[in-house]
C-alpha cells in the first residue's frame, strides 16, 4: 500500500483533531440551537448532485472552482460548492407548495477550490440560514439581526458588518455588455483596487462619471462604531460621510444610471441603524464595495469582518432573481459563517474539562463510578469514568 497515501491527506483537505474538533462541534452545537430558538428548521442536502442541474446558476468563474467527476453511468456530477444552490433545488417542490415565509437552516461541508482568498484548505464548513417570503425589510433586518447573535454566540470580539447592493452594482453597469468586462469590473471593486476601476470605466462613460462612480464604490460610511474603535456613535464625521456618500447618488450622472439610488442607500443606513442599536459593540458600515460574492444576489448583501483574519468571515444577502428563476416570486435573503475560518475562537458557554471519577475517587470500582457518573449526567454533568 502507498505510504503516502496512508499518512497524508490530498491537496486541500483537512482533519480536525482533539481540542480544535471539540471546538468545531461546540461552534456547531451553538449555531444550530440559535436556528431552533428563531424557528428554522435545519435541513441537510446531498453532497453530490448533477452538474447540469445547477450549471446555470453558476458563472465561468464559479465553474472553475468546482470539483466535478464522472458517474458510473457517465453523466457529470459535481460536489456542494454551494449550499445555497443545493438547498433551493432540492427543496423545490415542496417550497412551491409551502406556506410563506419559509426558514430553513444548514451547517455542513462544502469543497470548492479557493484561488483568491487564502483560508489554506479547500473543504470548509459551513453554517447558515435562508428565509424565503415575508416582508423586505423585516426579512433583511431578521437575518442581520440573528446572524449578529450568531456572531456574539461564537465569541467574535467587535466584528465589522458591511452592507453594500447587488442591485446598485447591477443598474450603474446594466448597459455593458461584455460579461468579461463586467466581470473585470466586479472583481476590481471587490477588491477595492481602484486604479483599476476608473480605467475600466473610462471607455463607457466620460471621465467625470467614471471618477463619480470610482468614488461612490470607494466610501465606506460608518454608521456606527462602538466606543474605542474609529469613531462615537451618531458622530459628526459618521454623519458627513453619509452625507457625502448621499450627494454622490444625487449627482444627475449617478442618478440617471441608478434611479432610486438615494433610496437604496437610506435603506441599507436604516439597516445599519436598526440592527446597531441591539448590538452596540458591533460596527455596522455603508459599503458599496460590498456587492456580493455570488452573482446570483440581487438585492441588499453583506461581508463580516474580524480582528486577526485577512479575509471576510461571513456574507450574505438577498437573491429574489434567483427564487424567480426557480418559478417563484416570494423572495429570499440568507446569509453562511465559514466555521471552518473560527478555528482559534471560543463560543459562548465553553465546556469546562470534564469530571474524572478514576483519578478523584480511585478507591471506587467500575459499577460504583457508572452509577455516580450517571446521576451527575442527569444534572448537566460531564463525567468520564
Amino acid at each position: 500500500m502507498n505510504t503516502k497515501a496512508m499518512l497524508q491527506l490530498p491537496p486541500g483537505s483537512a482533519g480536525l483533531f482533539l481540542e480544535e474538533a471539540a471546538r468545531h462541534q461546540q461552534a456547531i452545537d451553538v449555531t444550530n440551537r440559535l436556528y431552533s430558538q428563531w424557528g428554522y428548521t435545519i435541513v441537510q442536502t446531498p453532497m453530490v448532485d448533477f452538474f447540469d442541474a445547477h450549471s446555470h446558476m453558476l458563472t465561468a468563474a464559479e465553474q472553475s472552482r468546482l470539483y466535478r467527476l464522472i458517474g458510473r453511468d457517465g453523466e457529470v456530477l459535481m460536489l456542494r460548492s454551494d449550499i445555497t444552490i443545493f438547498l433551493l433545488k432540492h427543496f423545490q417542490s415542496l417550497l412551491k407548495g409551502a406556506e410563506f415565509p419559509v426558514r430553513l437552516a444548514y451547517s455542513d461541508s462544502i469543497l470548492r477550490h479557493e484561488d483568491s482568498i487564502d483560508i489554506s484548505r479547500n473543504e470548509h464548513y459551513q453554517s447558515g440560514a435562508e428565509l424565503i417570503g415575508g416582508e423586505i425589510m423585516d426579512s433583511d433586518l431578521e437575518i442581520l439581526l440573528m446572524l449578529s447573535e450568531q456572531l456574539n454566540a461564537l465569541g467574535l470580539e467587535r466584528p465589522a458588518v458591511h452592507i453594500g447592493s447587488r442591485r446598485i452594482f447591477n443598474q450603474i453597469f446594466k448597459e455593458i455588455e461584455s460579461r468579461s468586462l463586467l466581470r473585470e469590473i466586479e472583481a476590481a471593486i471587490l477588491e477595492r483596487d481602484w486604479k483599476a476601476v476608473e480605467p475600466l470605466t473610462s471607455d463607457i462613460f466620460d471621465a467625470e462619471t467614471a471618477r463619480t462612480i470610482g468614488r461612490l464604490f470607494s466610501m465606506i460610511s460608518d454608521i456606527h462604531s462602538p466606543p474605542g474603535n474609529s469613531g462615537e456613535t451618531g458622530s459628526e464625521a459618521e454623519k458627513d460621510r453619509l452625507k457625502e456618500l448621499m450627494s454622490l447618488a444625487e449627482d444627475p450622472r449617478i442618478a440617471q444610471l441608478a434611479p432610486g439610488i438615494s433610496g437604496d442607500i437610506s435603506y441599507l443606513g436604516e439597516l445599519c441603524s436598526t440592527v446597531s442599536e441591539y448590538f452596540p459593540r458591533m460596527q455596522f458600515r455603508v459599503d458599496l464595495s460590498e456587492i456580493g460574492q455570488r452573482h446570483y444576489y440581487s438585492g441588499m448583501v453583506f461581508q463580516v469582518y474580524a480582528s486577526g483574519i485577512p479575509y471576510g468571515i461571513a456574507s450574505g444577502g438577498r437573491y429574489d432573481d434567483l427564487i424567480e428563476e426557480m418559478g417563484m416570486s416570494s423572495g429570499a435573503v440568507g446569509f453562511s459563517i465559514m466555521l471552518s475560518a473560527l478555528g482559534g475562537m471560543n463560543p459562548q458557554g465553553n465546556p469546562s474539562e470534564p469530571r474524572r471519577l478514576s483519578r478523584e475517587e480511585p478507591e471506587m470500582n467500575f459499577r460504583s463510578r457508572y452509577e455516580k457518573a450517571r446521576e451527575m449526567r442527569k444534572n448537566g454533568g460531564s463525567v468520564c469514568l
